[in-house]
């Protein structure tokens, strides 16, 4: 977004925004201090969002949004995880474990979609997966982990990156063998997924190509030139060790 906006003559002012207090986003726009917003994150029933359609202002958003007025720049999460749970489906597994920390994140809904398309398409019953939606802290990874391997899941899909080293690393302290014992895949290929070995099946998406095109479209409003309201960028599905058969 800075380098975008730095490109066609304007500057990026960073304010910290959460689900109770948005006091920064309402004061800059009161005082006049900027000329759009632009939000990194998606949320249902969020707060800056809603002050800031009801007030007509200018805004950006990296992720999916209903209304008409918003320019949004997002990669199809729901599109990914259907096919990529798809392709797991396809080389037999059956049982899946589902992880998403921040259901309230409007791209864990859209994957949460995705998965449960992939099921339904394939004729799985939802009833026989298990699915987590919430923060998975250090005190509950036991609990989660015991649900997940005595629901006798042979593939867990990992919210993201993080998440999925988490996971795998403890595996592989209990001496459980992936993809032997169970296999794993991340909805997001994040960095951190970079020194896992075996390497790891995961949705490749650029988060820097998000942010570009959203500066950019913005800019692009801004100066009352050509923009594109709603751009679905695309993604690429890495098959990778950890989901050997």
């Amino acid at each position: 977004v800075c380098e975008a906006g730095a490109y066609m003559n304007y500057n990026v002012l960073f304010m910290n925004v959460t689900e109770g207090d948005i006091s920064e986003v309402i004061n800059a726009v009161e005082g006049g201090k900027i000329d759009a917003v632009i939000l990194t994150r998606s949320m249902e029933n969020d707060r800056a969002m809603q002050y800031l359609e009801k007030t007509g202002f200018p805004v950006g958003l990296a992720g999916q949004y209903a209304g008409e007025d918003v320019i949004t720049v997002d990669i199809d999460n729901q599109g990914a995880t259907e096919e990529l749970v798809t392709m797991m489906i396809a080389k037999g597994f059956r049982r899946f474990a589902l992880i998403l920390e921040e259901i309230n994140y409007v791209v864990n809904r859209n994957r949460y979609n995705g998965f449960m398309n992939a099921l339904m398409k394939s004729g799985i019953s939802e009833k026989k997966q298990y699915i987590y939606a919430g923060k998975v802290y250090d005190n509950v990874m036991e609990m989660v982990m015991a649900d997940i391997l005595s629901n006798k899941t042979d593939c867990i899909v990992c919210g993201d990156d993080e998440l999925c080293v988490r996971i795998m690393s403890w595996l592989q302290g209990e001496g459980y063998r992936i993809p032997r014992d169970i296999a794993i895949v991340s909805l997001y290929n994040g960095s951190a997924l970079n020194l896992m070995r075996p390497s790891v099946t995961a949705i490749d998406t650029s988060a820097r190509s998000v942010g570009t095109e959203l500066g950019k479209q913005v800019c692009h409003f801004l100066q009352g030139e050509r923009y594109q309201k709603k751009t679905l960028l695309d993604y690429e599905i890495l098959i990778r060790r950890s989901t050997d058969k």
